[in-house]
This record gives C-alpha cells, structure tokens and sequence, in this order.
C-alpha cells in the first residue's frame, strides 16, 4: 500500500525517490504446530457449534462481543 501512494507521487513528481522500493519485510516467525489435547478439542467443538447456532447478527457468543 505505501508502495502505491509513494509511486504515485514519485509520478507525480511530489518527491524525488521512492524510498520504500529498498525497504524489505521480516520474515514471518513459524510457529511449530502441535495436536490439541482431549480438553482443547473440546473446547473448540463447542464453540464451533455456538457459532453455527448464532448465525443472526444480534445472537453473537459472548467472546466475540467482549
């Protein structure tokens, strides 16, 4: 996005360098992935089913509201 906007006013001759083409991005940190256990795997059948039953805009869970 910023690399948009400063393209532009390179074009439009409101600066003279576009100085984000030199910047570049950190890698992203990989997360190693595990199994849930018994008390997670539940946890998320559950609010898996609570979002399925709230499916109207004003019968939202609780965690998402707070």
């Amino acid at each position: 996005m910023m690399h948009i906007a400063f393209d532009q006013a390179l074009k439009n001759g409101m600066i003279t360098v576009n100085f984000v083409e030199s910047v570049r991005l950190p890698k992203a940190e990989k997360k190693e992935m595990r199994v849930l256990d018994r008390e997670e795997q539940s946890a998320s059948r559950f609010q898996t089913k609570i979002r399925k039953t709230a499916s109207d805009k004003h019968q939202k869970p609780i965690w998402n509201i707070m």
